[in-house]
């Protein structure tokens, strides 16, 4: 009976989408009212292309697209998140939601469910590998045997990649995620080597090493509801018709990372690289501004893209300057050139003289420069830009001209009402003429596009290797190389002084730089007086509260010898030679008698060497060491190893976690660095009770504007330790005026409400990290409660190694 009920219902959406279709073919819009319903949407909780912020609303690709659907029907949308996609799918099969968005079809889903008329996005599927993982390279696929791969159970990308795995006789290890986010999670923790997924959202995130499977991805609908995937198919109509751009603009605001992870070349096509020879490409030195001949070299928009693909992938150009009667064309023709830097796209010329072209790397539309005043009736424009305008405006009458630099110079000449060419070129040679003459009109719809062009004969992995590099370029790069170049184009003098005639502009330019030279003279005579009595009024000051400072540090200095000398003799000493006499009585047993005067004995040497350190630092007498490359997280671990045999005496359980440590090598001042690790540990292992724990964690993150610099977070946690808010108001006192002047921790100290020695033993403890930590470049952080018990957090900014970048 339900078989029978879900057959129905497919036919009855069959029906009402064949009703749909012919209905766009005289009206694309609904007439009707929206309906305003609540509409049950599925999406992955771990995903990007839906998902919900901090503030409770919900973003995405998939929530756009959703809000934009809602323009045309009016819906609500109650979202439903899914840690696992393939029971997603069967929700929306079994009605327990209504629309899923990103799912590919099958012919067993579409069984199933409804899928909407249109495509709602596209992608493919791809083996992707953690950033920085130089094991596997792009396109290298026998490299990939015997990897650990992970994939989501039963989805759709999953068979796809089997199916390419088995085509390609691929041997591999399987490794199943119910969601995606737990298997993107598991790549990077480095539980598996790869990941086989769709190349969307989160995922372009990561370096892809293989691509497959293009496909588009589609709104998948509760089978029960054929109205609502009628409703939905008619907004999609809609916005295609109305918003055509929506899509594209849409994947560059939500999906900024896409290719830029693209690894470009692989091993193969490197040593294809290694054996071409430098690569000769064609360039007109008259065509600005994508190539042009400035101080002996070409520059220009061609030049700048062929320099960064060769950043990229190692192919080698040198550049044959052409002009005058012997075209670009005829130097590829007769051997001397191997590749054209500038060619319009024209598929049918470029097959007529056996060239193959690239994927455009100049994507724009036509432009008229015109004369103003003057309707564009006689147009000049260079060859191929006039075949581009004949075929849409042929009523105008046109003048070919061999190069756009010669157009324009028939535009100046009043020989033509106005010149045609791409938007780039319009706007470069705009700059050098005067502004009040000229006035620029774009025509949106007639396309220009540059492309590189090789023989026909060439080297098939040379032109396939330009496509991939060029359209990597395309979506990430060539707007910035293009404004670069038009920023540079030199700039007519008189187009600063459009609205003026040559002597009012004169006179102007006098009277401002008269006035400026009178302003700048009163104004240097008054700030030169005024320099003079200021400074002899702050030479005054310095002098006094110089005398003053010497005379007080002078006796500080003695009084603090006088202070040390005394403790050295009359506590230091006699202490040392208690310790020295219990140990040879054998005091340092614990079943000793006399154990508790040697623990007391020790702890009153630990208190006068800790004040010895601290005073140490508040002079400034601990000098730094030079910088010293160590390999971070194993530095870590065995420091917290050494400290964790300290906490095993006192049966403290002592825990370390640095999973968010690589392998990364850094630069620190290691004595220092060492020091303050110990300390921290050393401190919440002495004052925590027996029986306790302690954490020792850290992560290392890289600094998005310089990546030679990365921030180490480590954070120490003794939950049964409890500091007492004496305390606390004691260290919040002395770390605000430690920062201001270190001596003040003196007066701290005596003013500090401490109850017991062993608080004001932590306290100079605390004291001496707060003077520390700053000198290997860090900030530290103390909290305290009774539910947490004491946590200490410390930033430190520092340097990769040179081999960690």
């Amino acid at each position: 009976m339900t078989h029978c009920m879900r057959k129905s219902a497919r036919l009855l959406a069959l029906l009402a989408l064949l009703l749909l279709a012919l209905s766009s073919i005289g009206a694309a819009e609904d007439e009707s009212a929206p309906l305003h319903v609540t509409v049950r949407v599925g999406y992955s909780s771990s995903g990007s292309m839906l998902y919900r912020d901090e503030d409770g609303h919900y973003r995405g690709y998939d929530a756009i697209y959703l809000y934009e659907i809602a323009r045309y029907t009016g819906w609500d949308y109650e979202f439903v998140p899914y840690d696992n996609w393939s029971q997603a799918v069967d929700d929306v099969a079994a009605g327990r939601i209504d629309i899923l968005p990103t799912v590919l079809k099958t012919p067993q889903r579409e069984q199933e469910v409804l899928f909407s008329l249109y495509p709602m996005a596209s992608t493919s599927i791809a083996l992707i590998a953690r950033p920085g993982d130089e094991r596997y390279v792009y396109g290298d696929v026998p490299g990939l045997d015997g990897a650990r791969i992970g994939v989501r159970e039963r989805t759709a990308d999953t068979k796809s990649f089997e199916q390419w795995a088995a085509k390609n006789g691929l041997g591999f290890h399987t490794v199943s995620y119910r969601d995606r986010g737990d298997l993107l999670a598991a790549l990077r923790a480095g539980d598996i080597d790869l990941a086989a997924t769709s190349y969307a959202g989160e995922a372009q995130k990561f370096p892809a090493i293989a691509e497959f499977s293009p496909q588009a991805m589609y709104f998948a609908v509760n089978p029960q509801k054929p109205q609502l995937a009628a409703r939905l198919d008619q907004a999609m109509s809609n916005i295609l018709l109305y918003n055509a751009s929506f899509v594209s603009t849409l994947e560059r605001v939500t999906q900024p990372d896409k290719d830029r992870y693209r690894v470009l070349v692989s091993d193969r096509e490197k040593d294809f690289i290694a054996a071409l020879p430098p690569q000769r490409v064609a360039l007109p030195i008259d065509n600005a501004p994508f190539s042009y001949l400035r101080d002996g070299r070409m520059e220009g928009i061609a030049v700048r893209m062929l320099e960064r693909i060769a950043e990229l992938t190692g192919l080698r150009f040198t550049y044959v300057p052409t002009g005058g009667k012997e075209t670009a064309a005829d130097i590829l023709a007769s051997g001397k050139a191997d590749i054209l830097g500038s060619m319009i796209v024209n598929h049918i010329e470029a097959q007529e003289k056996g060239l193959r072209l690239t994927t455009p790397y100049y994507q724009d539309n036509m432009a008229l420069l015109i004369r103003k005043g003057r309707a564009p009736e006689r147009v000049a424009a260079a060859h191929a830009y006039r075949e581009l305008l004949k075929e849409s405006v042929p009523d105008l009458s046109y003048e070919t001209a061999a190069t756009t630099l010669e157009a324009l110079a028939l535009l100046e000449d009043g020989r033509v009402d106005a010149i045609a060419c791409d938007m780039a070129t319009a706007t470069y040679y705009a700059r050098l003429l005067h502004r009040g003459d000229y006035e620029m009109k774009l025509l949106p719809n007639i396309p220009a596009y540059l492309s590189l062009a090789l023989s026909r004969d060439a080297d098939a992995r040379l032109g396939f290797l330009l496509d991939r590099t060029i359209q990597y370029l395309v979506t990430t790069e060539m707007d910035e190389i293009e404004q670069k170049e038009l920023n540079a184009a030199p700039i007519s003098f008189t187009n600063l002084f459009d609205r003026l005639s040559g002597a009012q502009a004169n006179a102007l330019v006098f009277l401002l730089v008269l006035t400026i030279c009178l302003l700048a003279y009163f104004l240097w005579m008054l700030w030169h007086r005024n320099r003079l009595e200021r400074r002899v009024a702050v030479i005054e000051r310095e002098h006094d509260s110089m005398t003053t400072s010497l005379a007080w540090e002078k006796k500080i200095g003695h009084a603090q010898q006088d202070f040390f000398r005394y403790m050295d003799d009359n506590i230091m000493a006699p202490v040392k030679d208690s310790l020295k006499s219990l140990i040879a009585q054998g005091a340092a047993s614990p079943e000793s008698p006399l154990y508790e005067d040697y623990l007391r004995c020790g702890q009153i040497q630990d208190f006068m060497i800790e004040v010895r350190l601290l005073n140490q630092l508040t002079q400034g007498d601990i000098a730094l060491a030079d910088w010293q490359d160590i390999p971070l997280a194993d530095t870590l671990k065995r420091q917290g190893s050494i400290l964790s045999m300290a906490a095993a005496r006192k049966n403290i359980r002592f825990m370390m976690d640095f999973s968010g440590i690589g392998e990364e090598h850094v630069l620190v001042e290691k004595r220092l660095f060492l020091m303050t690790l110990t300390r921290i540990m050393s401190c919440l292992i002495k004052y925590t009770p027996a029986g306790g724990s302690m954490l020792f964690s850290g992560s290392l993150s890289h600094m998005g504007d310089d990546p030679q610099r990365c921030v180490l977070w480590l954070f120490f946690h003794a939950p049964k330790l409890i500091v007492t808010p004496e305390l606390q108001q004691a260290v919040s006192a002395m770390r605000e005026n430690a920062q201001k002047n270190p001596r003040t921790i003196y007066e701290c100290m005596a003013q500090a409400k401490c109850q017991s020695i062993d608080e004001r033993a932590m306290l100079i403890r605390l004291a001496i990290l707060e003077l520390l930590i700053p000198k290997i470049g860090g900030e530290w952080e103390l909290s305290c409660t009774k539910a947490k018990g004491t946590e200490v957090t410390v930033d430190l900014v520092l340097d990769l190694a040179s081999g960690d970048k």
